[in-house]
């Protein structure tokens, strides 16, 4: 069973991942966005801007091919391509079309080796009260609206590439007691294997 985590900033990806893969002994692919996201703010040019795009998306397909048949992934290609969409127009369109047409559909081809994407629900965030939004600060917290508008595009990308019946969304609740490996055993009967190493 091959399991993707997507979602916005701060909605429990890592820690879901971490549980899951723990309880039912399967190798976590770790989230390496690190890297992708120093490499967006040192970029230079598009050029550069769209190669740390097409960069994190072939590194964690290679993560995901020495994993084997079973592992959970911390984030997807969905996210990648929902950063992409965030990057402002002058930079997009200063990119070679056919480039950007190849890293989506890399992207999209990529996404075809989930059994199911996880979407956390929106009310375990972080970021889900306005309360948390200082703007007035010189580093605010995540603006609650944009993370709403980043993580409802993750879930619209995950609709279009690998269908509605491959996303599930936990209930709050679940997500929020730390019953998540056995609600999504009982959800798609998640099989246990004997591999517990990250990769």
């Amino acid at each position: 069973m091959k399991i993707g985590i997507s979602g916005a900033s701060n909605c429990g990806k890592t820690t879901a991942a971490r549980q899951i893969a723990k309880d039912m002994k399967l190798p976590m692919i770790q989230e390496g966005f690190l890297a992708f996201t120093n490499a967006r703010k040192s970029a230079k040019s598009p050029k550069a801007m769209l190669h740390a795009h097409v960069d994190i998306i072939t590194k964690k397909a290679a993560s995901e091919k020495r994993a084997g048949a079973d592992f959970v992934a911390d984030r997807t290609p969905i996210d990648v391509m929902m950063m992409f969409c965030t990057l402002q127009e002058p930079v997009k369109n200063a990119m070679p079309s056919p480039a950007v047409a190849a890293l989506t559909e890399q992207a999209r081809e990529n996404c075809r080796v989930y059994d199911y994407v996880m979407i956390p629900p929106w009310a375990v965030f972080t970021y889900h009260d306005p309360a948390q939004w200082f703007p007035a600060t010189s580093t605010p917290k995540m603006n609650p609206w944009t993370n709403y508008s980043r993580h409802m595009m993750v879930h619209r990308i995950a609709l279009d590439w690998i269908g509605a019946s491959k996303v599930i969304t936990p209930p709050a609740e679940i997500f929020l007691d730390g019953k998540i490996s056995d609600w999504l055993s009982q959800r798609i009967g998640l099989r246990e294997t004997d591999a517990e190493v990250s990769v």
